[in-house]
């Protein structure tokens, strides 16, 4: 099993305030050409504990037949961090869903902030034009 150290203060314009400590998630077990981490950005609490989440793209997954189909995961955020994520999301085709994520503050007025994920590979709109999806938290 191969794991990955996420240096959370490297991205600190992204995550907001720099977070002092490291923790160590996983990838998928070693999936070739994964790309998790191509890129990070810290959500506000989604799940009521106080704490602000963490969210980590990985464009490169194979979702299946899809190739690069990509997936999205989503850590609690908390006094430690999960080896595997709470939440995935999965893209499909070859899109590269996770390409990019992105807090976007709360866009629906719910009191929880939002996300988009880019998949810039998307052929929805006709040749790979790419897709932005935006989750409510």
């Amino acid at each position: 099993m191969r794991t990955t150290v996420l240096l959370l203060f490297a991205c600190s314009l992204c995550l907001g305030p720099a977070v002092l400590a490291a923790d160590i998630v996983r990838d998928e077990g070693g999936i070739a050409e994964l790309r998790l981490g191509a890129c990070v950005s810290g959500l506000g609490d989604q799940d009521g504990d106080g704490a602000d989440e963490l969210l980590v793209g990985a464009p490169g997954y194979q979702g299946g037949a899809d190739d690069g189909a990509g997936r999205v995961y989503l850590w609690f955020g908390g006094q430690a961090i999960s080896l595997n994520a709470d939440r995935t999301w999965q893209g499909s085709g070859n899109e590269q869903f996770g390409h990019a994520v992105a807090r976007i503050g709360d866009v629906n007025d719910d009191g929880r902030d939002d996300f988009a994920v880019g998949a810039p590979m998307s052929d929805v709109g006709g040749s790979e034009s790419g897709r932005v999806y935006v989750f409510f938290g």
